[in-house]
């Protein structure tokens, strides 16, 4: 199964996470995780990790973000970049650690990492 990991300056990501569960109902492999002012890189780029550690996501990890460029997007894709600059090495190693039973839940297991924005756009 997918798993989402939105954030974003403020409380934009407890707020689009507020308006998902009115929508959606809970959704068991989505973290929502805020980045407010008294914040800072070090504590989001812990806060990221340990919620890729919980999601119990099978397949992919999505990151989406609020603002291209933002500290929340850069925090993600740096969290992605490595997971896909090697993707065909860590794949191997991945089905290596799932086939005997070494692996770990984790950033390790995970086969592919993907980092998105909201992109605001008009209607008309």
């Amino acid at each position: 199964m997918l798993g989402i990991i939105l954030t974003g300056h403020g409380g934009f990501a407890s707020g689009m996470a507020m308006a998902m569960k009115q929508i959606l109902g809970e959704q068991s492999q989505f973290i929502a995780i805020d980045f407010p002012e008294t914040s800072t890189t070090a504590l989001l780029t812990s806060q990221l990790e340990q919620a890729v550690s919980q999601l119990d996501a099978e397949d992919d990890i999505v990151f989406l973000t609020d603002l291209l460029g933002g500290t929340p997007f850069r925090v993600a894709s740096t969290l992605a970049m490595p997971k896909t600059r090697k993707r065909s090495d860590y794949r191997h190693q991945s089905a290596a650690a799932a086939g005997n039973g070494t692996g770990t839940r984790g950033p390790q297991r995970r086969s592919r990492f993907v980092c998105r924005h909201w992109s605001a756009g008009t209607v008309g």
